[in-house]
């Protein structure tokens, strides 16, 4: 699996790894638990996650961090992957948002993480049915540590949007939405 870049307000580490749980939160499709990250696209882009509109306001240091050689990564590159993921390791019912989505904590018995690829988070964030709509984008969740390497990339390396993105949104518009833009150095 290629790097992944971690932004966080505190290092990685793997004491902070809490095991899975499924829950029917704010994100019902988004376990508690685990470690996110999103596949490192280089020192200008960042990740997907950084070229997103969620990248935090605030403070936030950049990791990269190198998967160990032999990790169990279950990819989900389209609907079909999701759907035999879900009919070999179940479906758990979440109530109002979504009718139902994976069970992560089954998925975490088997799997050192779970990652939605680009082309899979197009076709499986979409709202009703079986799917992961709060993911968004392409993403990695880390049920365990399981890193070979973790390199400090620096605070403030990255923030919303690079200028570098024809489809971004400029700094007058997230002005007038009163965003904080931030280009990264």
């Amino acid at each position: 699996m290629d790097p992944q870049l971690y932004l966080h307000t505190t290092a990685p580490d793997p004491q902070r790894v809490r095991p899975v749980e499924n829950h029917g939160g704010w994100r019902p499709d988004q376990p508690r638990g685990g470690l996110w990250t999103s596949t490192y696209l280089g020192p200008q882009r960042g990740s997907a996650f950084v070229r997103s509109s969620l990248m935090p306001r605030g403070t936030a240091g950049a990791w990269l961090l190198e998967p160990e050689p032999g990790a169990r990564v279950a990819t989900i590159d389209c609907r079909a992957d999701l759907d035999s993921l879900g009919a070999r390791y179940g479906w758990v019912s979440q109530s109002g948002w979504l009718e139902s989505t994976p069970d992560f904590a089954s998925l975490a018995r088997f799997f050192d993480a779970v990652h939605l690829t680009e082309r899979g988070a197009r076709a499986c964030c979409s709202r009703g049915g079986r799917g992961l709509e709060s993911w968004g984008l392409e993403s990695t969740l880390w049920f365990r540590w399981a890193f070979v390497n973790v390199s400090y990339l620096g605070i403030d390396r990255y923030r919303r949007w690079p200028p570098d993105d024809p489809f971004a949104l400029g700094p007058n518009i997230l002005d007038m939405l009163g965003q904080d833009v931030v280009w990264p150095r």
